[in-house]
């Protein structure tokens, strides 16, 4: 009889539960700013969270949240959703092929900031497919606006650093924040064939799918698959040119990129045809501590299957020591468990901090190496350790960090890339490609003519890929920007395959031809 008293006086609740007056709509999983103390109800009335008017001046919004109530009223509450409306021009497909495998490099980024300078390229390069600007709309010619010497990419006209813009940083209040922020249209890009010396900048990363079983049966299984990111400005994708939670600094830009959890999330869903559902729980300036003291509000009433934790920028000016760090990554973690015993975690530690541009803590890769000790501590059976921070260091060594960061703590289009192809090869220990396509052997180089191509087709030579007369090939042809702009059933004919270029824009693109187990890749440019 008491139960049967205690779900009746239950439910009478759920009936009665009113939205309290003067709360206005609230989205949950968004970053929001609060005027005073917020308290958060869920659709029915009920309340999830409130924060004091310190923490509510800029946070993230609990899971399930429907309403908001501000006192004092005349604080306000204003929701800062991570993206544009524009959608992403971002081919996931091309995008996240992986730059250590095959021998086709698409859209490495190089920033030229004017006559005479000059940055490098990954590797040295055979065959230079295009040199674009940030978003492909501009073709930059060799000798006339740029040359090349071995993996060196020098300007030579005004025209690859004309949309290059480097300015202070600003908080939501309009003060400096110390950081020079380059904006996501500085960036050139170039799409190469390289030459083969060894160097694998991924050494550092391995499959650890056995780590994270279920998450792994799920995807084999085809099953739905929910994924949580707890993060900070990184993780919400500042920086990248899609993020439009930042009206102080840059507005979005094409092409419209989205964070690596975005990235990551698309190519799960894409590769094991299944639905990915992602939460993102990130706010800007938020350390470990924060994620400790909020995680089962933000995190748990979505039950993930898969939480990505993304902290540390934020702990590196030494108000986080090492032992403080993983004590609150692990009450996390141990929190969460309690509350979806059969989620599984990836806990990311972050790329370097550039310590030679403002903004960072010249002892700030001590500590990001420092939390990379405690998250090693911590891995094991549903925890695995994604290692962005020695990959980091080999890239910068590599090309330097201003190729890779669009301030010195967040990363731009091109890294978020490496992020997500990293992800990608830790849960599933497979080449980050879709539809059937295999990147794990190395693509061969093909040849092309007529090359520029104006009378309707391009003939491919494919001899070099050594294929019986009979065999199916596919062919799939990338803008610059990355976009997959035409797929087709490809037919040999003499050891040559005929494609037609009808349609295509005036410019650069980028063909893949395949069989099942063989690749070549050629460069063309259609001209009027």
């Amino acid at each position: 009889m008491k139960t049967i008293l205690f779900l009746f006086c239950v439910s009478c609740f759920a009936l009665n539960a009113q939205i309290p007056p003067g709360a206005v709509s609230a989205t949950a999983n968004t970053v929001y700013y609060a005027g005073g103390q917020c308290a958060f109800y869920d659709a029915a009335g009920r309340e999830l969270l409130t924060v004091d008017a310190a923490e509510a001046v800029w946070s993230c919004s609990p899971a399930k949240a429907a309403w908001a109530l501000v006192t004092p009223r005349n604080g306000g509450y204003y929701e800062f959703p991570n993206y544009t409306a524009n959608p992403s021009r971002v081919s996931t497909h091309e995008m996240l092929r992986p730059f250590w495998q095959g021998d086709t490099i698409t859209k490495e980024a190089v920033v030229l900031t004017g006559i005479g300078s000059e940055s490098r390229l990954l590797y040295r390069p055979r065959k230079i497919i295009s040199v674009t600007n940030y978003n492909g709309t501009r073709l930059f010619g060799e000798g006339v606006d740029y040359t090349m010497s071995g993996n060196v990419i020098t300007q030579k006209s005004a025209g690859p650093s004309q949309t290059y813009v480097a300015k202070q940083g600003q908080r939501g209040n309009g003060t400096p924040n110390g950081l020079i922020n380059v904006a996501a249209t500085s960036w050139t890009y170039v799409t190469y064939v390289r030459e083969r010396d060894g160097w694998d900048p991924s050494a550092a990363w391995s499959a650890k799918g056995a780590l994270l079983p279920n998450t792994l049966r799920k995807l084999q299984q085809g099953k739905p698959l929910t994924v949580q990111a707890l993060g900070m400005s990184l993780t919400a994708g500042l920086n990248v040119s899609g993020f439009a939670g930042d009206a102080k600094n840059f507005p979005p830009t094409d092409p419209y990129m989205r964070s690596y959890v975005d990235l990551f999330c698309d190519h799960l869903q894409n590769q094991f045809k299944t639905d990915v559902t992602l939460h993102n729980s990130s706010c800007g300036g938020k350390t470990i501590a924060w994620a400790d003291r909020y995680c089962r509000q933000l995190v748990s009433p979505n039950n993930p299957d898969l939480v990505i934790i993304d902290m540390g920028m934020n702990d590196i000016w030494g108000q986080t020591s090492g032992s403080a760090f993983r004590a609150s990554l692990e009450s996390t973690i141990q929190k969460i468990k309690s509350d979806c015993p059969d989620a599984e975690f990836i806990l990311i530690s972050n790329m370097l901090p550039d310590v030679n541009s403002p903004g960072a803590p010249k002892d700030g890769e001590a500590w990001i190496y420092e939390f990379l000790r405690q998250m090693n501590a911590l891995e094991g059976p549903a925890v695995a350790v994604f290692d962005m921070t020695t990959t980091s260091k080999a890239l910068y060594d590599r090309k330097g960090a201003s190729c890779f960061t669009s301030n010195s703590l967040h990363p731009n289009d091109y890294m978020a890339r490496w992020y997500a192809q990293g992800l990608v090869h830790l849960v599933t220990g497979m080449p980050t490609s879709v539809d059937g396509d295999d990147h794990t052997s190395a693509s061969t180089e093909l040849n092309v003519f007529p090359n520029p191509v104006s009378d309707g087709s391009v003939c491919i030579d494919a001899a070099p890929l050594s294929l019986q007369a009979d065999t199916p090939l596919t062919a799939q042809i990338y803008s610059v920007s990355g976009q997959l702009v035409r797929h087709v059933t490809a037919v040999m004919v003499n050891s040559q395959v005929h494609i037609s270029t009808q349609g295509l824009a005036q410019g650069a693109y980028h063909v893949v031809v395949q069989s099942d187990d063989r690749s070549g890749t050629a460069g063309f440019v259609v001209m009027p």
